[in-house]
């Protein structure tokens, strides 16, 4: 959204801050179980009926509980992750431009770190920032480079923030263990030079990414809640008065 071509032009901007925290906290958690524990390539091989049976070296996937959980973005979202992350007694450490206030990461048992300390430390690594010019490719090469071989990445936020191609070349070298994500940078139009679709390179990566296609928010008592609050805002409007989750104050003429 051009925020600043609708103040010019009088017209309010507003979003929804909280309808859809904990809905996409959920999806971020399901996809950081489903790819460490390979639940889509054992659904697909009780499917294939090649499952035969238990076999005590059968798809081997990785612990969550008592793992290390890094989170990039510790807005609404990444606090409400963290907070999910205390029933699996994961040690939880987050990078943000701006540090958590001192109640704030003692409420979610959380520690603030640089970026690149996060990456080093964690077995894995949530991506929750929103996406800017400063955030886009916050995830490349570089930074992939830092992570354990046995760490997983998951990306909630925006398909942007990642090198796409580099955490395709990072998964054909083993370099880390898995990614998963439900956005995707072909999705960011706002980029001319936005890729066609997602990396071939990623999605042949069958047996170590788990991918959905923006499910995030797609619960249907959140989406109803979130579609009475952006009528809420209309209403707002029509009666004189700033929409509530106004983003900007426009300058209305009389």
């Amino acid at each position: 959204m051009d925020v600043a071509a609708a103040t010019a032009r009088g017209i309010w901007v507003s979003n929804v801050p909280d309808a859809l925290t904990e809905a996409t906290a959920d999806m971020a958690w399901t996809l950081m179980v489903g790819v460490a524990r390979n639940i889509v390539p054992a659904d697909a091989a009780v499917r294939a009926r090649t499952y035969a049976g238990w076999h005590p070296k059968a798809l081997l996937g990785a612990r969550v509980h008592g793992k290390r959980l890094g989170v990039i973005g510790f807005g609404e979202i990444g606090r409400a992750i963290a907070q999910r992350a205390a029933g699996f007694m994961m040690n939880v450490s987050y990078y943000d431009v701006l540090r958590a206030a001192p109640d704030v990461e003692a409420r979610y048992t959380a520690t603030y770190a640089s970026l690149d300390d996060v990456l080093r430390g964690s077995d894995f690594v949530m991506l929750v920032a929103p996406l800017t010019d400063r955030t886009r490719n916050l995830i490349g090469a570089r930074q992939v480079a830092l992570m354990k071989s046995h760490a997983y990445l998951i990306n909630i936020a925006r398909g942007s923030i990642v090198d796409e191609a580099a955490i395709a070349a990072a998964l054909e070298r083993h370099a880390i263990a898995g990614y998963a994500a439900d956005v995707f940078a072909f999705e960011d139009r706002q980029y001319p030079d936005h890729p066609s679709y997602i990396d071939p390179i990623l999605l042949a990566h069958r047996d170590r990414t788990l991918f959905s296609p923006h499910l995030g928010t797609a619960v249907l008592e959140d989406r109803r809640a979130l579609s009475l609050s952006q009528a809420a805002s209309v209403l707002d409007v029509l009666n004189g008065k700033p929409p509530r989750g106004a983003v900007n104050t426009p300058a209305l003429s009389s």
